[in-house]
């Protein structure tokens, strides 16, 4: 009789709809809806920080208010961002969100 060797495990793959975390393009995160890890909606991606080499480097978004009133703009970087499927997935919590410092115009 022949030993049989144990089927090799395929390599993970990550989820369906998740990107792997190659920063994305500026592009193709602006206006999209952002969710906290404790898939909390934050709101939308307003703007889009690019660095030199043109790649993304932090989102902005409006949190905290209410029917667009109020809020803040708080700048979440790149490093604690993912797209998932259309959404953008922030590695942070809604609670750590709304701690983040208020980004002034300009910034």
């Amino acid at each position: 009789m022949s030993q049989q060797t144990p089927p090799t495990p395929p390599a993970a793959q990550p989820s369906p709809g998740v990107s792997e975390h190659a920063s994305p393009a500026p592009s193709a995160l602006l206006g999209k809806d952002v969710f906290s890890s404790d898939q909390t909606r934050l709101g939308k991606v307003e703007k889009v920080i690019a660095g030199a080499d043109g790649k993304t480097s932090a989102i902005q978004i409006k949190t905290g208010g209410f029917l667009g009133f109020g809020g803040k703009m708080v700048s979440i970087p790149d490093s604690r961002i993912a797209l998932r499927g259309e959404n953008v997935q922030v590695q942070m919590t809604s609670e750590e969100v709304g701690k983040l410092p208020e980004v002034k115009d300009g910034m």
